[in-house]
């Protein structure tokens, strides 16, 4: 893709690329899940975030499914496209599981020894 794309501001597709590939079908479901997630309503930022992190998370399923068919694919890529597409997931705050809170070790030997 060129530095001149033409991206279409009603639906953010791309000039020149087809949006009825099972891929692009697939990036609009997890978009659409994301959005959701969030709460639905989206500002422009968020929605970009949202637009990348649903295509990162394609491009690394796409690369897996390739893997497991037995096709030839660099593990370093796998890899990559993994933690990015994690990465932009968790950036959203999609799915974080509030973390547990472990009191100082000295806090609970002064209970135990109380």
């Amino acid at each position: 893709m060129s530095d001149t794309a033409q991206i279409d501001e009603r639906n953010g597709w791309i000039a020149g690329l087809d949006g009825r590939t099972s891929a692009a079908r697939r990036v609009r479901e997890v978009a659409d899940t994301f959005a959701k997630a969030l709460g639905g309503v989206l500002d422009p930022l968020k929605r970009d975030a949202v637009q990348r992190a649903a295509e990162l998370q394609v491009t690394a399923e796409t690369l897996r499914t390739r893997s497991l068919r037995g096709e030839p694919v660099a593990a370093g890529d796998l890899i990559k496209a993994e933690n990015l597409a994690d990465r932009a997931r968790r950036a959203l705050r999609i799915g974080d599981a509030p973390a547990r809170t472990v009191r100082p070790m000295r806090e609970r030997l002064m209970r135990s020894a109380g």
